[in-house]
């Protein structure tokens, strides 16, 4: 028996370092499914809605609106933690996690070291957790890493340490998502000529632009691969009939 028609597919894909680029993107299933044109554009046709930001370093959100990007302002230690969706609060209570952050927690618990990139990296997890719980039933997908030169320095760590922290506080507290995850090589084939057709292009955010790249691979593995299309988006594909 078909499955009632469930709407798009929902996909979240994150590009983690000291500045994270992350984009929600929409999908037609009948798209995945091999409808319609395999090419660049008719992908981009058959995303119905997206969304783009950056959180950590540098942070910015994009208007799509205007095709243009905005940084987010940092006046104080509470606009660090700007939830990524201005509208809808993404952090539930801030105040102790500001004093924390800042070193001013009333003396009642022990202090270690916290550096300005675990603090960042800290921030970082609870506002993509909070994007998470926006989109429950989204896949999630995150860029693998692996160390490429002899630097042990903690920035060119910290995307091996995001990945392992998002995935243990989707798993621990969220929806038990467990993340794909895509090599960094497989955004060669994303390239801005082909992101630009596709409609997907971020002028000013390049981490997000970066995450829109990994999306984009992804989407067309599955329309090719049956299995990981299932796997992905299962309330849409096991089992599923056309109408």
């Amino acid at each position: 028996m078909p499955k009632r028609p469930l709407g798009a597919c929902n996909l979240v894909w994150v590009d983690p370092g000291t500045t994270s680029g992350l984009l929600v993107c929409s999908i037609n299933p009948r798209w995945l499914k091999g409808q319609g044109s395999p090419s660049w554009e008719g992908l981009g046709n058959a995303i119905l809605s997206r969304s783009a930001y950056q959180v950590g370093r540098h942070p910015r959100r994009f208007d799509t609106d205007k095709g243009t990007s905005a940084q987010f302002g940092i006046n104080g230690p509470d606009e660090y933690l700007l939830p990524v969706l201005a509208e809808q609060p993404l952090i539930e209570t801030n105040a102790r996690l500001t004093s924390i952050l800042s070193g001013d927690n009333g003396g009642d618990y022990g202090r270690g070291d916290l550096s300005m990139v675990d603090a960042g990296e800290i921030v970082q997890v609870r506002q993509i957790a909070g994007l998470l719980d926006n989109y429950p039933t989204a896949a999630l997908g995150i860029e693998d890493f692996t160390l490429r030169i002899a630097n042990m320095d903690r920035e060119t760590l910290s995307p091996a340490r995001l990945r392992l922290a998002i995935e243990t506080e989707e798993i621990l507290h969220g929806e038990g998502r467990v993340p794909f995850l895509q090599n960094p090589d497989a955004m060669g084939m994303a390239t801005d000529v082909r992101l630009k057709r596709a409609n997907l292009y971020f002028p000013g955010m390049p981490h997000a632009t970066d995450a829109a790249r990994h999306a984009l691979v992804f989407f067309r593995r599955c329309r090719a691969d049956e299995q990981l299309r299932a796997q992905a988006f299962p309330r849409h594909f096991n089992d599923w009939e056309d109408e």
